[in-house]
Order: structure tokens, then C-alpha cells, then sequence
């Protein structure tokens, strides 16, 4: 067995520690690494380069299945994402079956084999993370049709000689953490030959300082690092926590950055901020970039392909980072991600929706954070406001010898202008080019937002935390097709029924016995609930039914215990109104206020 694997180039645990290995990402690859995609094949006319049906897209269907992706090897599959994962997947290696298994499960992380992070549900996108590994050839199937997918694969060079992955024999699963070695040095220039293993910087907590203060980051004169500072890791405008495995912002406002930054002779560090680097002695072939392009006036007419990237030389794209201010609730993100490799004239990587890129789906607002992907600011109501995502190619990298071009469609549902700025993260050559200009402050200004309007001390129902639910979901939900609802939103609570029980947290200014003004949603569909808070019971029995979505009329409740700080809210479905059309017991709270 030794012997077999010492003829091996690449190995089923060699892939599984470049999953944390972003040491190798200084080198050049001996890969190419495409996607298949359920992109609407419509977009190969230039004159329907925007379309948008990119559901149920298959290479074909064959023997009551439906083929996802097809290729020969040697190779890797590298990520697998949808959006509505279902019916039974089957990855086929080298023409056999090598893993058989419930869609849904293989991407929620409830697959014993591959537990979260690895696979994990995330704002309602499905992803995996997992080198699925062929020595000639490799096939992906599904029993169900009709699902938005990616499947993201490497192509080793001819001659590689790559072992082919089998469940019985997978080795166990790594750590997905990178620690920096030794203590940190302050110094903000070092000679080399040297290699930066880990950056640290204390961040402003202000917006408008961390968009003012730039990153400039030089590797043996040359900029490599032009970016505003909060921008840089991963997340703007603020600092929004969040932890990734190269990049990201704690919750007392460091912003740390583990992508290795090679130089021959010397690196400087320009920043007006803290600095704390982890370095050791050696050399690499490649430079680390990050660059920022934002515009703070991006009109949504005519649809256009904003420039993420434009590079030449040899390298690997690594990471991007995307920074919206929606100035309406329309959903921002319909467009596809497009790379092309070394001067192809149709990408190779053409995916489904910016959010799908992301590795969320249905323009969801839940927060998350992942060990390569992340949502860490999403304001809402809907989709207003300020929105903050990154991806980072670690096994899933994109290797070029000539060039890369990475553009995402700008494709909004409303026609308006809005901010949207990103921050590309690649490796190259020295001697490499690209496009980026250094940003003017006027375009990283942080521009303010309309406002809603809001009742005045009202505790708005989507601020609340839903702390533990029988069943069903509860959300915000965007109400701008009905009027009256302070800021145009809700909390939601959906697909429950009679004796189930939502328990809600919400933050109170003051505190003691207290007048309780609380406002309801009334709709033909919704159910008839019992209330209490922290115990005391405000109604048995309220009936929600209306004939159209409206607020309730606001009620009174006296006496009602309350803290300065978290109090609880207990809703239980009664049943709901004979007149109730369909029933769906469903119910929404606008607001509560506790007037002084």
C-alpha cells in the first residue's frame, strides 16, 4: 500500500490537507479548475447574454436521471452547491458508483460522512466542501430534476497520476483552523526573503474611517494590497464580525488575514493603524494581491457585467469580497458569476446568481460564517440597505498561466442606482498586470440610506430573537405590498399549526410593571393565538383573521412585567377563524412599544 502511494501524485489525504493548506496557493497549480452550472444556455446569444432562467439546466438526461456534470480526468471534484437540493445524488468515479446520497442531506451536513462545515445549509443554500478525486473520468447524477446547481471540478495535467476517491478508505476529515507560528513583530517594514503568514490590524469601528483609511501593502516595490481598510477583510462598510479560514474581523474589532504574502527583498506595510505580523524566513513564486473597485452611483439600466478582475500572467484567483448599499427592497443579486481562464472566449466558470456564487440562496438575510464563505451584514427590510458577502477559493482556486477575467452580472429587479464595490484576492507573478487604478476617496465615501418610515418607539417585530419554535418558521418578512406597517416589515411566523408555540426575545428600554402597546398583522390566512409575556398572559384569544394583509389596530395591555433589557414573548396557536381562507394559522407582529 506504501509503495502504490509513493507512485501516486496526487492523494485522497494530500487534497484533504490543501482543504487548510493555503501555503500551496503561492505556487503554481498543475490544474485548471471549471464549474457546470444549471445557467440559463440561452446566454450563449450575445443578444440574451443577460438571461435568466438558470433552473433545471442539464447536460442531459439519461436512464431516468438527470446529469449534472461530466468529465475526464485525472481530476477532483472540489464543491458541490444548490439551492434546492432534492431526490437522490450519485457521484460516479472512474464508472462506478463511488457515493450514493440523499441530495438534501449531502449539502445540510446531515450526512454522517460529511458533517458541517464540510456540508452545511447556509441562508438556505446547500454546499459542500469535499475533493471527490479520479484518475479518468467522473460523473454526477441526480434522480430529481428542476434545481439550481454548481459543480465545481479540477482537471490535473495529462500524466498526473491521482488517486480515486472510495468512502471505505477516505481518511478522516482535518481541522479546518490556521494558527500562525511563533510570536508577532509591530514593524510595518521587513527584509527578506520572507513570508507573512498571518496579518493582524486594529480596525476603527467607525464606517466612515475604516472606507477613509487605506491598506497599501508592498512586496519588493511593487503594490500588491490597495484597499480600504475594512473592506480588506472581508466586510464593509463597519466592522461586522465574521470568521473565515483566510480572512476576517472579530468581535473586538481585529481584522486578521491568514493568506501567506511572499516577498524576495522587502514588504511594507502602509497603513495608519496597528499592525501585528507573523512571518518566517523563505521564498515563493507568487505574490499576493488584493485590490478594491467600488462605485458609489452604479445604475442598474442598461444590466451590465461589473470588472471583479482583469489579470495577466500566471497565477490563482483566490477570494472576493462584495460590498452592496441598496437604496430599495427590490433583490440586487440575480446575476451570474463569469470567469474566464487564459483567454476564453466563453467562461469556463458561469454560474446562477450572486448569492448562489456566495453559497446562500433565494436572496436570504440570515448571517452566517463558514470556514470560505460568509454573510456577515445584511440590514433588510428585504434586501435594503447594506449587504456584505465574501467567497474564498481555497480547494476550489482558479490557476492561470495567461490571464483571468472574473466579471459578476449586475442584475437588479428595480431600476435605480446603488453602491457596489468588491475586492478581488489572487496570487501572480511577479511581472504580472491588471487593471485596478488606486480608489479615490469621493468613491469609498459611505453614503447614507432613505429612511422608512418607522412608528415613533415602536420595537420593531423584525428585531426580535426568535428563542426557541415547535415548528414552522419565523423570519422577517418585507411588507412593502401592504401599507401601514412601520418600517414596511414584519416578523413572520409560517407552516405551523394548532399547539405549536413560538417563544420570542425582544429588548425593552425600561423596565417594571408597565403599559405594553403591541401591533399585529391581520390576513385572510392567518390563525387565532394566545399571547403572554414573561408569564403573564395578555389574551387568550386573538383573532387574526382580515380579509386583506393589514396592521391590527393597536392594543393595550396594562400592567405587564417587563426588565430594562430581554424579555420573552410566548405565542401559541389557538386555531383560527371559520371564514379563514386557506388555513394556514399564520401569524405577524409589527411591533410592541413600552410608552414612558
Amino acid at each position: 500500500m506504501l509503495i502504490a502511494a509513493l507512485l501516486l501524485d496526487v492523494t485522497v489525504r494530500l487534497m484533504l490537507e490543501e482543504m487548510v493548506d493555503l501555503d500551496r496557493l503561492t505556487r503554481p497549480a498543475n490544474y485548471v479548475c471549471r464549474q457546470f452550472s444549471s445557467y440559463d444556455r440561452g446566454s450563449h446569444d450575445a443578444d440574451n447574454w443577460f438571461a435568466n432562467g438558470d433552473c433545471g439546466n442539464y447536460l442531459r438526461q439519461e436512464e431516468g436521471a438527470f446529469v449534472l456534470a461530466e468529465a475526464e480526468g485525472p481530476g477532483a471534484i472540489v464543491r458541490i452547491w444548490s439551492a434546492n437540493p432534492a431526490g437522490t445524488l450519485r457521484i460516479h468515479l472512474d464508472g462506478r458508483v463511488a457515493l450514493e446520497e440523499d441530495f438534501r442531506a449531502l449539502l445540510s451536513g446531515e450526512a454522517a460522512a460529511f458533517p458541517p462545515p464540510f456540508g452545511a445549509m447556509r441562508s438556505r443554500g446547500g454546499n459542500l466542501y469535499y475533493p471527490f478525486s479520479y484518475a479518468k473520468r467522473m460523473k454526477v447524477t441526480c434522480s430529481e430534476g428542476g434545481q439550481y446547481f454548481h459543480v465545481n471540478y479540477r482537471t490535473y495535467a495529462p500524466g498526473t497520476r491521482v488517486e480515486t476517491w472510495s468512502q471505505d478508505r477516505a481518511p478522516p476529515l482535518p481541522e479546518l483552523r490556521v494558527m500562525p507560528p511563533g510570536e508577532p513583530t509591530t514593524e510595518h517594514a521587513l527584509a527578506g526573503p520572507g513570508i507573512v503568514r498571518r496579518l493582524e490590524i486594529d480596525l476603527p469601528q467607525d464606517a466612515q474611517g475604516l472606507r477613509a483609511r487605506m491598506l497599501r501593502i508592498l512586496a519588493d516595490g511593487e503594490l500588491c494590497v490597495c484597499c480600504p481598510l475594512g473592506d480588506f477583510f472581508g466586510s464593509a462598510p463597519g466592522v461586522n464580525a465574521h470568521e473565515t479560514l483566510p480572512i476576517g474581523m472579530t468581535g473586538d474589532g481585529v481584522g486578521y488575514c491568514n493568506f501567506p504574502m511572499p516577498y524576495a527583498r522587502t514588504l511594507e506595510i502602509d497603513v495608519d493603524a496597528s499592525v501585528r505580523l507573523w512571518t518566517e524566513a523563505g521564498e515563493r513564486p507568487l505574490r499576493f494581491f488584493a485590490w478594491w473597485r467600488g462605485s458609489n452611483a452604479l445604475a442598474t439600466r442598461p444590466m451590465s457585467d461589473w470588472p471583479v478582475l482583469n489579470a495577466t500572467g500566471t497565477g490563482r484567483f483566490v477570494g472576493c469580497a462584495l460590498a452592496v448599499r441598496n437604496p430599495v427592497k427590490a433583490w440586487w443579486g440575480e446575476g451570474d458569476e463569469k470567469v474566464y481562464v487564459d483567454g476564453e472566449e466563453f467562461p469556463s466558470t458561469f454560474g446562477t446568481g450572486t448569492e448562489d456564487y456566495f453559497g446562500y440562496a433565494w436572496c436570504n438575510t440570515a448571517l452566517f460564517e463558514a470556514p470560505y464563505h460568509s454573510q456577515s451584514r445584511a440590514d433588510g427590510p428585504a434586501n435594503f440597505g447594506c449587504c456584505a458577502v465574501s467567497r474564498f477559493h481555497v480547494l476550489d482556486d482558479i490557476p492561470f498561466s495567461e490571464s483571468l477575467r472574473f466579471d459578476l452580472e449586475v442584475w437588479h429587479w428595480a431600476e435605480t442606482s446603488m453602491g457596489y464595490s468588491t475586492v478581488a484576492y489572487w496570487y501572480a507573478a511577479p511581472g504580472s498586470t491588471h487593471d485596478f487604478a488606486p480608489p479615490g476617496l469621493e468613491e469609498r465615501a459611505v453614503l447614507p440610506l432613505p429612511e422608512f418610515a418607522a412608528v415613533k418607539g415602536a420595537i420593531e417585530g423584525e428585531s426580535f430573537t426568535v428563542a426557541a419554535i415547535s415548528a414552522g418558521v419565523a423570519e422577517p418578512q418585507d411588507l412593502g405590498f401592504a401599507e401601514g406597517f412601520s418600517r414596511d416589515a414584519h416578523l413572520w411566523w409560517r407552516d405551523a399549526a394548532p399547539g405549536d408555540e413560538l417563544r420570542l426575545r425582544f429588548v425593552s428600554p425600561a423596565g417594571g410593571s408597565r403599559r405594553l402597546v403591541l401591533r399585529l398583522t391581520r390576513a385572510p390566512d392567518y390563525g387565532v393565538v394566545r399571547l403572554e409575556v414573561n408569564g403573564k398572559v395578555l389574551a387568550e384569544e386573538i383573532d387574526l383573521y382580515a380579509e386583506s394583509v393589514l396592521p391590527d389596530e393597536e392594543r393595550v395591555f396594562e400592567d405587564v412585567p417587563l426588565s430594562a433589557g430581554e424579555n420573552e414573548m410566548v405565542v401559541s396557536i389557538v386555531g383560527t377563524n371559520d371564514l379563514a381562507a386557506p388555513k394556514n394559522y399564520m401569524f405577524g407582529i409589527d411591533y410592541v412599544r413600552v410608552p414612558e
